[in-house]
Order: structure tokens, then sequence, then C-alpha cells
């Protein structure tokens, strides 16, 4: 894989990983106490490599499905039973002291692993990066997941990537980028890349596209642009990425799932051009090359009730059937189909 605009990486052997003893008793992996388990893989077959051999897919594993990372924030490591068992390993980062609450971000990765970022507070973020098995076993840590740059970051997300592979994604104040670092299935450095430029970024969404490439939106300033880096590492929706078809509430991330292999949806709290002040959920429909499929955003509705602080992130997630679910909070769930119907209370 060749970046088309790669980060000098000054300092790769920080990077090295950091291997965990495999636990006596597997420590139990299950999903983070408030959110729902994962989606079941992808049953595509993962994307070899040109050298590779058809035997060599059985060692990445299926790909893993095209979501967002699941994000909890905790006051305790006994909130989330996967996590838990790895306090120790934590505290050591943390200085002994564990912060509170815990900012925990949960990517899927191929062969049912998982790439988990832990946070601390905004004065205290101190990224750690903890990759573990099907089981809950430690395969390898980054203490520093961006070391080789400047580490002065707004917002990070890790995501899965080809060939086994681990992503991690990152607003770089310094450079005004959205960057990106692959890692290889062993915690070794691969490359970073350069994949939207961003003159601010108050709050990044990210997944992985199995066999698409990367998907990252920005929200800056009432808008957001959107960027799919593909495998090769090269831009695919323009050199400056895609603006979305709305006014967006400031702060607000935006989320995305893929509907099928051809198209993915992106929503955000907003308002429509022209519109009045109201705020709306409103998404739209693209396909691999940022070509809208719909006429115009489709209306969701009134955004989750009784947030307050930052704008709320909306959960959406691939429903089957070329179908995507989106969670409203305590308004219920209602399922988005291809063709821009909606399913459920709005």
């Amino acid at each position: 894989m060749k970046p088309a605009a790669v980060f000098a990486l000054l300092a790769v052997a920080a990077c090295a990983c950091q291997r965990a003893p495999a636990a006596t008793d597997p420590p139990d992996a299950a999903a983070l106490a408030d959110a729902s388990p994962d989606p079941a893989p992808s049953d595509a077959a993962p994307a070899l490599p040109p050298d590779a051999a058809p035997d060599d897919a059985l060692a990445f594993g299926l790909p893993p499905a095209p979501v967002e990372p699941r994000r909890a924030s905790l006051r305790t490591l006994a909130q989330d039973r996967a996590l838990a068992p790895h306090e120790a390993v934590l505290r050591a980062h943390f200085d002994g002291a564990l912060p509170s609450p815990i900012e925990v971000q949960v990517a899927p990765l191929a062969g049912r692993r998982r790439a988990t970022l832990v946070t601390g507070e905004a004065r205290r973020r101190n990224p750690m990066l903890l990759v573990t098995s099907d089981k809950g076993d430690l395969l390898w840590t980054k203490e520093k997941p961006l070391a080789g740059t400047r580490q002065v970051v707004t917002e990070m997300v890790p995501s899965a990537g080809p060939y086994g592979e681990v992503s991690l994604m990152w607003c770089d104040i310094p450079t005004q980028v959205v960057g990106l670092r692959t890692w290889g299935p062993d915690g070794g450095v691969l490359a970073d890349f350069e994949v939207l430029e961003v003159d601010v970024c108050e709050a990044l969404s990210g997944m992985y596209w199995p066999g698409r490439g990367w998907l990252a939106v920005a929200s800056q300033q009432g808008g957001a642009r959107a960027q799919l880096l593909d495998e090769a590492g090269k831009r695919t929706w323009g050199p400056r990425g895609m603006a979305l078809p709305w006014k967006a509430l400031p702060s607000s991330p935006a989320s995305m799932a893929a509907f099928d292999e051809g198209s993915v949806l992106l929503l955000q709290v907003g308002t429509k051009a022209g519109a009045a002040d109201a705020e709306r959920v409103l998404a739209m429909r693209y396909d691999t090359r940022g070509n809208p499929l719909w006429d115009g955003p489709l209306d969701l509705g009134p955004p989750p009730a009784g947030t307050k602080g930052p704008a709320p992130r909306v959960r959406a997630e691939p429903a089957g059937s070329g179908n995507v679910r989106v969670d409203l909070g305590a308004r219920g769930v209602v399922t988005v189909t291809a063709v821009g119907g909606i399913l459920g209370a709005r």
C-alpha cells in the first residue's frame, strides 16, 4: 500500500508494539455494558494482496461489518466487562490513577478481534490503543499511538483495515488535516496518510468500508466535509472531499453506515438549506464516488430528546437487505431503505 500523501514518521521506533502474555482464564469479552452486541461480520471474502495465496484469507479472517466504533463514557472500568481484565495495563499507562470519566471507543476488526481506544478527559487525554482477540486476550498495545507526529489532536477514531490491519484517524491541528495511521495485524506501523484538509475540526467520524477504504467526515463551523480514501491511499471523493448538503448544528458529529457494497448513508443533526432553524436528523445516500443517490436529504425527524451539551451522535448500522437502522434514542429506532423510505415512528 503506497500512500498518496504521507506524514513524516519521525519516531517509528516509539510505536513498537507491546505484547502481553495470554491470560490463563480468558476474560469475558462481552460488548460494552451499555451497548448492543456488534453486528456480525460480512460474509464477503476479504480482498487479498496481489501476491497472496488463496489460503492466506484464513489468516486475515472475515472483514468486519462497515460500522463506526461504539463509544461509551465510563465512570469505572467495571462498567465494561471486556476492558476490566486489563485494568493493570491501563493503570500503568495513566500513572496509577485511572481518569474519570474514561472515554472508550471500540472498533470491530477482522477475525472478531477488537481495537479499543481509551482516553481520559479533555485535559488529560493520554490516548492508549489496545487490540484484543475474539476471546478478550490482549494481543498488543500502543501507549503513544501517534508517536512520530506532534500529537496535538482534537479527535481520534479507531477502525479496521484490509488484510487484518488496525487503523486510527485523527484531526491533526498543526497541519490542519485528518490523518490516518495503519498498523499490521502484529502491531507494526505500515503508513500514515493525509485524508482530508480541514480549517477546524470540531468533530470527527470514520469507519473502514471493506473493499472500498476509509470513510471520514469532519465537522467544522456549521458544516461537514466527507472523504473516502481507498485502500491504495487515493482520495476518491475529489481532492478536497465533499460538503454535506445541509447546515450542521455546530460541533455536531456525523454518522455513517453502509447500505451495501456500493452505497453508504451519511447523517447529521442540522437544518436544510433555506428551511427554518428547527434542528432535524438529516440523511443522504452516496455511491462509492461520492455521488448523491437521492434528490435531496431525507428528514428523519427531530434529534434525540433530552440531550444537553455537545450535539448528539446518532447511531446508525446496517440492518440487512440493503437497509440501515438509525437509533434516535427515546424516540425509538427507524429503518432507512435504499430508495429513501423510512420505516418506524418519527
